[in-house]
């Protein structure tokens, strides 16, 4: 379908406000998610909808600066429902074109991949819809697509554990596993009083995800006002913090040794490593480091680990022959 007709269609569907104004059936509930003079928007106009893989409700707009003329100061502003629609996110500027225009927005998802598509279209001022029919100024307006594969990234690195579906083998190792993000960067284990090692550590969290994902030095607020950025020293400290004691990292290994996931994976990546012709233990090591860290393993790493090999394959061939 090219994009006119993709266009044609939303508008087509943008015109159905007398239905939507009757009495929504029993048990639907109607939110409004676009309310006209929020955040210097005074009209929020072409709507459009769409569910990714993960189950992520996502919905686009036209908001218009100048209006509701679509022609000058428009962005393209989003939305996320993580539980069905039930409740929404922020508002937030999905794509600004500056003081021009970006319009139509028209998400799509590969149900496939988990791509999630959305091609719109942006053009400068002083145009509109007049002046680009008639080609005047010429090469003004442009259909654009772009695209995104990380729906829910952040959220699995922050508490991956709790998102995991137990109906679904491989995505709770991978949600479990993206909370290894927050063992990233220095910690302290060696404090007495257990209270205190857990603070240390949900203030550790803190201070990643600020740093790594915000770009602000969050745990500043543990002792006083932020100097720089609008963060009080809250009389509750858990009000930062909110409720990281809720997402689990230590026996994150332990999920990871014994996940059937990772199992078959190594299971896998062995059977490809004996394939190969030509090789003793010493360079299937090699190429195991090479495959899995993208580097060749020290002396040290080497020794550890072909005495581990010989190890295990004696236990085996002693087990065969008892």
């Amino acid at each position: 379908m090219c994009l006119g007709n993709l266009i044609a269609a939303i508008t087509m569907i943008t015109t159905l406000p007398s239905a939507l104004a009757d009495e929504p059936p029993d048990g639907v509930t109607r939110v409004a998610l676009f309310t006209p003079g929020v955040d210097g928007y005074p009209t929020f106009r072409l709507e459009a909808l769409a569910v990714s893989t993960k189950g992520t409700i996502l919905a686009f707009t036209e908001g218009r600066k100048g209006g509701s003329g679509v022609h000058g100061d428009v962005d393209l502003m989003l939305r996320r429902s993580f539980d069905g629609g039930k409740t929404w996110g922020p508002i937030q500027i999905a794509i600004d074109n500056g003081p021009d225009t970006v319009c139509y927005p028209t998400p799509l998802v590969d149900r496939d991949t988990g791509t999630i598509w959305l091609a719109m279209c942006m053009y400068k001022s002083p145009a509109n819809q007049g002046t680009i029919t008639q080609g005047k100024p010429p090469d003004t307006c442009h259909a654009w697509i772009s695209h995104s594969d990380d729906d829910q990234f952040v959220r699995e690195q922050i508490a991956g554990d709790l998102m995991a579906d137990p109906a679904i083998p491989a995505t709770t190792a991978r949600t479990s596993i993206a909370t290894g993000f927050l063992a990233l960067g220095p910690k302290s284990l060696d404090e007495i009083d257990a209270g205190k090692q857990e603070s240390d550590v949900i203030d550790e969290q803190v201070t990643l995800i600020g740093k790594g994902l915000l770009g602000l030095t969050m745990d500043c607020a543990r002792c006083h006002d932020h100097k720089f950025d609008p963060i009080p020293n809250f009389a509750d400290p858990k009000v930062v913090s909110g409720r990281r004691t809720a997402t689990t990292v230590a026996p994150q290994a332990l999920f990871f040794l014994n996940s059937e996931f990772v199992l078959d994976a190594s299971g896998a990546m062995a059977d490809n490593l004996l394939q190969q012709e030509g090789l003793d233990d010493a360079d299937r090591v090699r190429l195991a480091y090479e495959l899995t860290f993208a580097r060749p393993p020290d002396e040290e790493e080497l020794r550890d680990a072909i005495d581990y090999v010989t190890d295990v394959y004696g236990q085996v061939v002693d087990g065969m022959l008892a």
